[in-house]
Parts: C-alpha cells; structure tokens; sequence
C-alpha cells in the first residue's frame, strides 16, 4: 500500500529566512470561529428586538442592516442608542432603552457563551510557540474590547505578549450596570493591550512589533485566514505566512449576517474558497494548514513537556 509523503516545508525554513521570534496571528476565524456564533447572535438580537418592538424581524433586520453600515462594523455597541434616536422604538409603550439593551445584550451573550470556543488544537499550539521563547501578538481588526474580552474568556492571554486592535467605539447613555461592572473589576486585563487606527494589511508592522523591515522579513510570521488582510501582510513585508484554510465560515452562515450588513462589512473578516487561492502568489512565503495541529509541522517546533 503506497504511503503518502509527508509535506515539504524545507522552503518556510530556507536560508533567506532567519530563526523565528515573532508570530503575528489573526483572532476571528483563525484562534476561535467568529462567523458561527456571530451568525445566531445577530439573529437572536433581532428576534428579541422584534418582539418588544411589534416589528418584524425583516423591519428590524433592515434597521440594523442601515445602522451598522453607517458604523462600518457589526462589532457596533451603540446599536439601540442609534435606533432609539431614530425614532425607531416610538409609539413603544412605556419604552426603557436600558431595559432594551439588558434584553438584546442578554440573547447575544447566551448564543457568545455556547458557539464562541477555541478551535481544537488552538491552545496546544499557542501555549507550545510560547514555551520556546517565541512571542505571540494578536493583530485584529475587533475594537479592542471586544479583542479584550474574547482573550480574556478564552484564557489563551497568558501565552500572549500583547493585544493590537482597533479603538473601541464611545459607548453612548451607557447602562448603569456597565459602570458597576466596571467599579467591580469585571472589565480588568493583566496582559498589554492597545489600539491603533490602521487597519489590516495597512498595519505598520515596523512600529507594532519594532523590528525593521528586514527583521520582520527573516523572523516574523503572519498567521490568519484572510489573504486580502492577513496575507497581503505577509505579501508587503515579504515575509512567511500560514493560512487557516479551516477559519472558512459555512455560506449558511455568511447569508444570514448578510441580512443585517452589507457584505462589504459582514464578509470583511471572512475567507471563502475563491481568495484562498490568491493567497499562494506572494512575494513572502505562504502555506495553507487545514487543521490547527498542523501549525507545529510547518513551524516545526517540537511540543514541549
């Protein structure tokens, strides 16, 4: 029975490249799926919308659809701010926009809490990069709370040298349940964390992680499931980079956060089978893993005790 040969990765370690001490990864869709709980999510906000409101979920889908396309993310806490001021909820009897929040907050979180985890493998192969003195930076395009808080619940902080993402929105008429929260210390991190305005692949990798442009070439590796932001990185800097070919969304998925934002903004951070395969012309060096584990075999570094 003839055996399949392992893959080649003698090119990722060639030796135009040098020893490697910094891996830039992606957070959504390449440490945990963000389209399969962001999906249910969206939907669960929309149906309790609909029934306080005694509008349609298409209403209120429509309305959420105009208030995240002027924002330009879907990661928008201001959403029922911005809907109350539009004269949305009017004719709403004895209306309570923090009332309404504490709702919609709840049905998201309850679906965040179930579907939001790790993707199998993830955690062996950050905390392992981690054990052999190789730094790990997490360089999102989520507001940096929500880059915060999904580090946080997902404990892989502690292997992490630090947090780049972009600044969170001013939340508007806040509820008095967030300043408590936060007077309690339930907003608190222990790792470094900032925000910067630039989006990917426009980052200025040079002043994020200090390195020059000819370190960041020789040492650096981009790891993310986008190849128009995470591997157009690695294409500028020339660098290496590795794909999560498996942060692919399911298309189910993608259509449903199309009801609630333009796919412009709902497809921003979303792989799909057709830019995959632009990601292999680079002027860097890319490799496409399928599965987390496969991480470790193309930087070949050894699990550690």
């Amino acid at each position: 029975m003839e055996q399949s040969q392992a893959p080649d990765y003698s090119e990722f370690h060639a030796e135009n490249f040098g020893q490697i001490t910094n891996i830039v990864w992606d957070g959504d869709n390449t440490l945990w799926p963000w389209v399969s709980y962001a999906a249910p999510a969206y939907e669960a906000m929309c149906q309790i919308i609909a029934q306080e409101s005694g509008k349609t979920e298409d209403e209120v889908a429509e309305a959420m659809r105009t208030i995240y396309a002027e924002a330009g993310t879907m990661e928008y806490a201001n959403l029922i701010q911005d809907l109350t001021s539009k004269g949305f909820f009017e004719g709403m009897p004895n209306y309570d926009q923090h009332a309404m929040v504490d709702k919609v907050q709840k049905a998201f979180s309850d679906i965040r809490r179930k579907k939001l985890k790790l993707y199998a493998g993830i955690k062996e192969v950050v905390e392992t990069v981690h054990s052999h003195g190789v730094k790990n930076i997490m360089l999102t395009d989520a507001p940096e709370y929500q880059a915060q808080m999904r580090m946080k619940r997902s404990r892989l902080f502690q292997y992490m040298d630090g947090i780049i993402a972009m600044p969170s929105p001013e939340l508007k008429n806040p509820h008095p349940k967030f300043q408590r929260r936060r007077e309690r210390g339930d907003y608190n991190i222990d790792f470094a964390s900032r925000a910067i305005e630039t989006e990917k692949p426009h980052t200025n990798l040079e002043e994020v992680l200090q390195m020059t442009r000819e370190q960041i070439r020789r040492h650096v590796v981009v790891i993310g499931d986008n190849p128009n932001k995470d591997m157009a990185l690695v294409d500028t800097y020339e660098c290496r980079g590795i794909l999560a070919g498996y942060g692919k969304p399911d298309p189910s998925d993608l259509e449903t956060l199309k009801r609630f934002a333009p796919p412009r903004i709902s497809n921003r951070n979303a792989v799909t089978t057709e830019t995959i395969a632009q990601s292999t012309k680079s002027k860097g060096h890319i490799v496409i893993v399928e599965k987390p584990k496969d991480i470790l075999k193309v930087l070949s570094l050894p699990k550690t005790a």
